[in-house]
């Protein structure tokens, strides 16, 4: 896949995980909490908190810096910028899964659905494959070839 599609990709990606975290946030904060949601904030009603935080706070910024470094990236030196939506995808990957297990293993999410975090997951996870599928597809120049002066 070419490094302009993998960033095009992710940026309607990163979009799509602002809508949504934006959401979940606006939820909590103005709309009533989780109750009043579509999906599932946590079990119990409240949403998980990190540092007095809803975890859909930190998913909606790391979603943001994505969909911005992608936006940036079209424009300029897309390996740089893949990287970068690489480690954060990877974090918010990691971040959203392990707020997916607290929520449904350790608090023992009485909902019949899965919780907000997983959904954010593997939009977190479809990122991370375009960054990856973005690095692939680039061409690497091979080094060049010294040749020692002849005598």
């Amino acid at each position: 896949m070419k490094s302009k599609t993998a960033l095009m990709a992710i940026l309607v990606t990163s979009l799509a995980g602002v809508i949504y975290s934006g959401y979940l946030t606006y939820n909590n904060y103005w709309g009533g909490g989780c109750e009043k949601a579509i999906v599932s904030c946590s079990g119990g009603g409240q949403p998980v908190e990190i540092f007095g935080l809803p975890t859909c706070v930190y998913g909606f910024f790391m979603f943001l810096i994505v969909a911005i470094l992608s936006i940036i990236g079209l424009g300029q030196d897309k390996k740089t910028y893949l990287k970068s939506i690489f480690v954060i995808s990877l974090i918010g990957t990691l971040f959203a899964l392990g707020v997916t297990i607290y929520e449904m293993w350790i608090m023992e999410n009485p909902a019949t659905t899965l919780p907000a975090c997983a959904y954010g997951f593997f939009i977190y996870l479809i990122a991370l494959i375009f960054a990856s599928l973005g690095f692939r597809g680039m061409k690497t120049t091979p080094p060049a070839v010294i040749t020692p002066p002849q005598v």
